[in-house]
């Protein structure tokens, strides 16, 4: 879906640690890394594994369902860009490899979402180039759905 740039009036700071995962974006995957030694997932990105301080990791992709940890409904702009957005919702979701990511949710399914609303991960792609992560409801999903290749 391409939409405007006014759509996301706030650029991310892409950094060298953060660029696998905004070029996985532009590809529509949603890249983690996972430690090479405890082999625990982690997202935000960063140099050394929080669990066990180790800096070998993969980046793997994830399928983009999981389920909302929480939300929030905003109806009142925090910052002028935003209020032409009014009403807006932002979820936290669990993604099943075990990773969580801060996302907007779907215009369409913002009065639907609950904390364990089950959520795919889909992408906006912007004018600027950058491509946005966003959440929509879906139906429950097998256990087959999340382990096929």
């Amino acid at each position: 879906m391409l939409v405007d740039e006014s759509e996301y009036p706030f650029q991310p700071r892409i950094t060298h640690d953060s660029k696998p995962y905004w070029d996985g974006l532009k590809e529509h995957k949603v890249l983690f890394q996972r430690c090479a030694c405890c082999g625990k997932p982690r997202m935000p990105t960063s140099i050394v594994c929080p669990f066990c301080l180790n800096k070998d990791f993969a980046w793997e992709e994830s399928k983009g369902l999981g389920k909302v940890y929480t939300y929030a409904i905003y109806r009142h702009a925090f910052h002028p860009a935003l209020k032409q957005k009014l009403p807006y919702a932002v979820a936290t979701v669990d993604l099943d490899e075990g990773i969580r990511i801060l996302t907007n949710v779907s215009r369409n399914d913002m009065h639907k979402i609950t904390c364990g609303t089950p959520v795919k991960i889909e992408f906006a792609d912007t004018e600027c180039g950058i491509v946005m992560p966003y959440c929509s409801c879906i139906a429950q999903y097998s256990q087959s759905e999340t382990t096929a290749e």
